[in-house]
């Protein structure tokens, strides 16, 4: 049983409304064993079968939960239940996941502070170890905050990182297919036939398919298909496939999951998952896992919560989800002078030593969508843009994921103003990607000496939480 299962908040089904588990598998005998407890102590939401989990409903107490003493005196043991079985791999709760907000209006410099989500332990920890009693992350210079991102477009953005008009001409990207696991998407000549029949909304009963089940009444997924493969995206030939794992309230980890393995056994060649939580999900990161295994490469919104909850969220902070940071365009549209987003969530994680893997524009961006013009800012807008660019090395060197993400981060432009622990690898770069070449000045050369500053502070923090 995973710790985080025990402490946060579950999403309940079945006949008694019990909480939701994921349970985890290792081969078919396993798993007879398991359903055969399931269909005599709880109920089956899902099989997932290439990604070996299975969704369930059942008690706290058989589960393996059990409360000792009365009163205030009592404590929660694990004990027996399901849990003690040797048929199960781990057990994983089946969290409740807020939907991805994107940020409406982005601060002045002059409104930033440092709020971590710490407790006094931690905090004193940093205290004694900065010498300092109100310990921040100080060298906020070469952060992008509301000043510094111009509202800009697609075709800005997708320039700042070499992916041009005349390059996606050259590309012939019709023999890809994408995966959307978001808020839905919404049909519209900008797609034109390209959403596949296969697209399924797991956030409704019986999980349907079919292009108008995945009707987005948020726009956030939506904007994320455009992106990607809209008339000004990058993949504009790109089959969609959208998988529907958050409404307007949020979503499931079951669900995400559940969106996952359909894009394995739709044998798609990029996902992107803009959404996170700062709860992590061994669940969801042996599932990227398994898509990376299947040759899916799954693209991640690392978090808009840098001095909040700080650190890469789930499942970016997985070894397997390629973690995006945001940036800004700048007004003269020289990549030179790309400034990281100040709201971005930052390595090291602290539990799996993860940094966020490139930059990409993320901040005032507008997007042409079915329903009008859309601006946003948030890694989610990120996000896409790397999936994207990810679609268009695949579609022109017919690259499999390892050499696909091998070619995205060695070929990541150095930035001056990017720490190692806010954007490891710089800054996206498609044309470099295609071509297989470094960029002629190392990272570390570049680095300005406020962004250096933040990568130690930030290795701090981490290793105070972990």
């Amino acid at each position: 049983m995973t710790t985080a299962a025990l402490d946060a908040d579950l999403g309940t089904f079945g006949s008694d409304a019990d909480p939701s588990f994921l349970i985890h598998y290792e081969d078919d005998s396993q798993y007879r064993d398991l359903e055969s407890w399931v269909n005599s102590n709880g109920d089956i939401k899902r099989d997932l079968e290439h990604v070996n989990l299975m969704v369930i409903s059942a008690s706290w107490e058989d589960i393996g939960l059990r409360e000792r003493g009365y009163g205030a005196v009592s404590i929660n043991q694990l004990s027996g239940g399901l849990q003690a079985n040797d048929y199960v791999d781990y057990i994983d709760g089946n969290f409740e996941v807020d939907l991805p907000t994107p940020i409406d209006e982005l601060d002045a410099e002059d409104e930033w502070s440092f709020d971590a989500d710490i407790s006094w332990p931690q905090r004193a920890s940093l205290m004694a170890s900065t010498l300092e009693w109100s310990p921040s992350p100080s060298g906020i210079d070469g952060l992008a905050f509301d000043g510094d991102a111009p509202e800009t477009d697609l075709t800005d953005s997708r320039e700042l990182v070499r992916a041009d008009d005349d390059l996606i001409d050259e590309i012939d990207t019709g023999d890809l297919t994408i995966a959307v696991i978001d808020t839905g998407v919404d049909d519209g000549s900008t797609f034109g036939d390209r959403i596949l029949e296969e697209s399924t909304d797991f956030t409704s009963s019986d999980d349907p398919t079919g292009v108008d089940v995945v009707e987005d009444s948020d726009g956030h997924g939506t904007w994320v298909a455009v992106c990607m493969a809209g008339e000004d995206g990058f993949l504009p030939d790109a089959d969609i496939l959208a998988l529907k794992a958050l409404d307007d309230g949020g979503g499931e980890t079951g669900d995400i999951v559940a969106a996952v393995d359909k894009a394995i056994e739709e044998e798609v060649d990029v996902a992107c998952l803009s959404l996170g939580s700062p709860l992590p999900s061994p669940a969801l990161a042996e599932a990227l896992a398994d898509a990376y295994d299947a040759g899916v490469l799954c693209v991640v919104a690392v978090g808009n919560d840098r001095y909040g909850s700080v650190f890469t969220n789930a499942p970016a902070s997985s070894t397997d989800g390629f973690g995006v940071q945001a940036c800004n365009v700048p007004e003269d549209g020289d990549r030179a002078d790309t400034q990281l987003a100040y709201f971005g969530n930052i390595g090291p994680d602290p539990q799996t030593g993860v940094n966020p893997e490139l930059a990409a524009p993320g901040m005032a961006i507008t997007a042409d969508l079915p329903g009008g013009e859309s601006t946003l800012s948030g890694t989610s807008m990120s996000a896409p843009h790397v999936a994207g660019g990810a679609g268009l090395v695949i579609a022109s060197e017919e690259t499999d994921v390892d050499e696909t993400w091998g070619r995205l981060t060695k070929t990541g432009y150095p930035l001056e103003h990017a720490g190692e622990t806010e954007a490891e690898y710089g800054l996206l770069d498609v044309q470099a990607a295609i071509d297989n070449e470094e960029p002629d000045e190392d990272r570390e050369d570049v680095r300005s000496s406020e962004a250096q500053v933040r990568d130690e502070f930030n290795r701090l923090l981490s290793n105070v939480l972990g």
